[in-house]
């Protein structure tokens, strides 16, 4: 990562073309995204604010024979246009593809699956089944508001020989209650969500609380305030009898490296099958006292026994 880092910062020192100005809302360099598979083979995306389509050869050419004679295996190059003052591009945003193959083989488990520019999330989902044992009684459903992310999902299910998946392009949060809607409440489903940096859409959050078929939810998020408030508004219900949920575990991943940022995966259950930890602490306090009990009492029945024995003996 830091050569291609070197790599990129010289080539970019010496463009004619400024780093985008987020004050002043300018300039044209902004990211680098880079993934690379056990191989070795890397796929890169670089994001650019939105260049002239008669100077896109200019720009792009000198780029792309840099990178390529730059020996860092560099399989598949992207470029993604973004106008918008975050480094978060929207859902339509144009992806070129420059050069090399157009997606990248990730090997996962016992799955081949094949990875383009956008796609980041789908293989969790293909993971659950795997390693789960589902049965073909059981549904996966994925959902992502980008079309080409549903595209290569459906692929990949269909490479991998996994037949019990649907995926549905739009956003979750009109897409997810309909979904939920039509399931048959005695269902228990686990809803994994991966939202942007923002969190989960207001709507969602009081979907997934008020639908009774979701007991779990696998929470992976990129942002942990973002991530805390959602938690905090899964787990407070404001009706009195609600089954609201508790978050039972939480994992970080440092997948941003030498950053402040860092990615967190939390477990959420349903307060009706998460044990109250206040009646386990309960529980043991209790023992410990009846253990201190017990080792006060056997000194003295230690010290009454040699008695006993010499009015035996006499």
């Amino acid at each position: 990562m830091q050569r291609l880092c070197g790599v990129v910062a010289a080539f970019v020192a010496k463009s004619k073309h400024p780093i985008y100005d987020r004050k002043a809302k300018c300039g044209v360099w902004r990211t680098i995204l880079s993934r690379v598979n056990p191989a070795g083979d890397m796929l890169l995306m670089v994001q650019t604010t939105t260049v002239k389509e008669e100077d896109r050869p200019a720009f792009t050419e000198p780029l792309v024979a840099e990178l390529a004679a730059s020996g860092l295996n560099i399989t598949s190059i992207f470029q993604i246009f973004n106008d918008e003052v975050t480094d978060a591009a929207r859902p339509n945003a144009v992806v070129t593809h420059l050069h090399g193959k157009p997606r990248l083989e990730m090997p996962m488990l016992d799955l081949k699956l094949e990875i383009g520019p956008l796609l980041l999330s789908c293989a969790k989902w293909y993971l659950k089944l795997r390693k789960t044992d589902v049965t073909s009684q059981h549904v996966v459903i994925g959902v992502d508001i980008v079309e080409e992310n549903i595209e290569d999902a459906r692929r990949n299910a269909q490479q991998n020989s996994i037949s019990n998946t649907e995926f549905i392009a739009g956003k979750a949060e009109e897409v997810v209650p309909k979904i939920l809607g039509d399931m048959d409440t005695s269902l228990e489903v686990v809803a994994v969500v991966d939202p942007s940096r923002a969190g989960l859409h207001p709507r969602l959050v009081e979907i997934l609380r008020g639908r009774t078929q979701v007991l779990r939810i696998v929470y992976i998020s990129c942002n942990v305030e973002s991530m805390a408030e959602d938690v905090a508004k899964l787990g407070s219900s404001t009706e009195e009898e609600a089954d609201d949920f508790v978050p039972v575990r939480t994992v970080a991943v440092d997948s941003f490296p030498q950053t402040v940022h860092v990615e967190a995966i939390q477990l959420l259950e349903r307060a009706s099958i998460v044990e109250d930890p206040r009646k386990r602490r309960a529980a043991k306090k209790t023992a410990a006292v009846g253990d201190e009990v017990e080792d006060a009492v056997e000194p003295e029945a230690a010290d009454q026994a040699p008695e006993k024995t010499e009015e035996t003996e006499e």
